[in-house]
């Protein structure tokens, strides 16, 4: 027996609420295709997830482009405690750039989000592109030494964090 499941479709800007928490899409730099007919004919989003106390940022893929969709989400919600940001798949940079963004784009994203905390997330599992597995983090780590304040954290997989 199939289960019902429901489904609640959003544009950019729409939220769908949950009980105290409301659910936002909001825009990310990407294409979108299935055939060679219908290329970016389906939005890319990301979702921001707003709860009474504090907001979370996932982004999924994204490129950084001129950062507007960061600058956007933040000029609403104002504050993130966590933004969840990709790091990985971004070489060759001529050709990855629209789709993915590099990891000091994700460091300059999360100062863009004005985010407590960040998360590296989209490296290491498989490889997608020219970077290898250690490269996102040991550029990462790079881009973080000029902003030795910001908490921007790498789990392995499978572990976890406490953020307070």
């Amino acid at each position: 027996m199939v289960p019902n499941i429901k489904v609640q479709t959003l544009d950019w800007f729409e939220n769908a609420c949950f009980n105290k928490i409301k659910i936002w899409t909001y825009p990310a730099q990407h294409w979108s295709s299935r055939w060679i007919i219908d290329c970016d004919l389906a939005l890319w989003g990301a979702f921001i997830i707003e709860t009474p106390t504090d907001n979370l940022y996932f982004v999924g893929d994204t490129g950084y482009g001129n950062g507007n969709h960061f600058k956007e989400a933040q000029k609403k919600f104002k504050k993130f405690k966590i933004a969840f940001l990709p790091i990985g798949a971004f070489k060759p940079e001529w050709f990855m750039e629209y789709a993915h963004i590099n990891p000091s784009e994700a460091v300059q994203a999360m100062i863009d989000l004005n985010a407590e905390h960040a998360v590296a997330i989209h490296f290491g599992t498989f490889l997608l592109a020219d970077d290898r597995y250690e490269e996102p983090i040991r550029c990462l780590k790079d881009s973080l030494k000029n902003f030795p304040h910001l908490d921007f954290k790498v789990l392995e997989p499978g572990r976890s964090s406490v953020f307070k």
